[in-house]
């Protein structure tokens, strides 16, 4: 099992989402406050790091919900490349090891 630094809780909106109670647009706006809200790894003096491309690619991923929320449209399609954005931010390993330190464990059904 993974040992997770830290949770993006968006399971709530997630779940009226899944119910039609919450359009997509409204979804990201949220996962995108949430996403900024994270507190970032520290910065490495190494530019090559796994912490520092993992915040950079959080502000990446965190505009991608931004952009979805502002068009005010439900665009599913651009919904879902950004969810599987998400998820691939989220599962970057801190350690290099199967099963160890990843970056994000997102709750969302569960």
């Amino acid at each position: 099992m993974s040992d997770w630094q830290r949770t993006l809780d968006i399971h709530e909106s997630w779940v009226k989402a899944e119910k039609d109670e919450l359009p997509a647009h409204i979804l990201a706006k949220e996962i995108a406050e949430k996403l900024r809200a994270l507190k970032p790894f520290p910065e490495n003096s190494d530019a090559n790091s796994v912490t520092n491309y993992i915040n950079w690619k959080l502000d990446e991923v965190a505009r991608e919900f931004e952009n979805i929320a502002e068009e005010e449209e439900d665009d599913t399609e651009w919904f879902d490349i950004a969810m599987y954005e998400l998820y691939n931010w989220a599962d970057i390993s801190l350690d290099g090891r199967f099963g160890g330190k990843k970056n994000c464990w997102v709750r969302t059904a569960f």
